[in-house]
């Protein structure tokens, strides 16, 4: 009989036991779960604290390099505003009219009066390049073959004197003549015409 309570006894202090041993697994259990939902994992809160320092230096770098800019601007800015300006010089255009020659003749008009067929005179029509740029005398022409001009070939600075000739020959001619002469020059205006006059009398006959 004492055996028997002996092993009941026993038998029911290892059933205790494992009782106690077991609620305080699942205790511990619980515990460890609970731990688990409210504090996040030290690899999330490294994870996400990377995360942030990642953007704030980020965010750092993008203003320190909008202020360098700023900065950088500015002195731009202020070194163009202290930089002397020059100033461009004025100069009055001058008016191309200005820069033509021009011919002025001492007379257009020759009046030979008169002379006997036959005669040949030599006229000379004098003139002055009164312009600002070299006269060149381009060609002369008449509009009879009794009348021969000629005139310089090379060009008459500002302020030269030249001369158109002419030499007329009256043979065949009798009365009153009136031949022409054309210029053509590069002044403005560029042509001119020179006249001839008189009066061819015929040879009076021998006795």
């Amino acid at each position: 009989m004492r055996i028997n309570l002996r092993f009941i006894l026993l038998f029911c202090l290892s059933i205790c036991f494992c009782f106690i041993r077991c609620s305080n697994s699942v205790k511990t259990e619980k515990v460890a779960i609970k731990e688990e939902l409210t504090i996040p994992s030290k690899s999330a809160i490294s994870g996400a604290i990377s995360q942030e320092d990642i953007v704030k230096t980020e965010m750092q770098e993008k203003q320190k390099a909008e202020v360098k800019k700023d900065t950088k601007d500015g002195e731009l800015q202020k070194t163009l505003e202290n930089k002397p300006k020059v100033k461009a010089s004025k100069k009055e255009p001058i008016p191309a009219k200005n820069l033509e020659p021009k011919i002025t003749f001492e007379e257009t008009i020759h009046d030979f009066e008169e002379i006997t067929a036959g005669d040949i005179i030599e006229v000379k029509y004098n003139f002055e390049n009164t312009g600002k740029a070299p006269l060149v005398i381009k060609s002369a022409t008449a509009t009879c073959g009794c009348t021969v001009p000629s005139y310089p070939f090379i060009p008459i600075e500002p302020g030269e004197h030249g001369f158109i000739g002419v030499t007329y020959n009256s043979v065949g001619k009798s009365g009153e003549q009136k031949p022409s002469i054309t210029i053509i020059t590069n002044a403005a205006p560029a042509k001119y015409v020179l006249h001839l006059q008189g009066n061819v009398l015929q040879k009076k006959k021998q006795e």
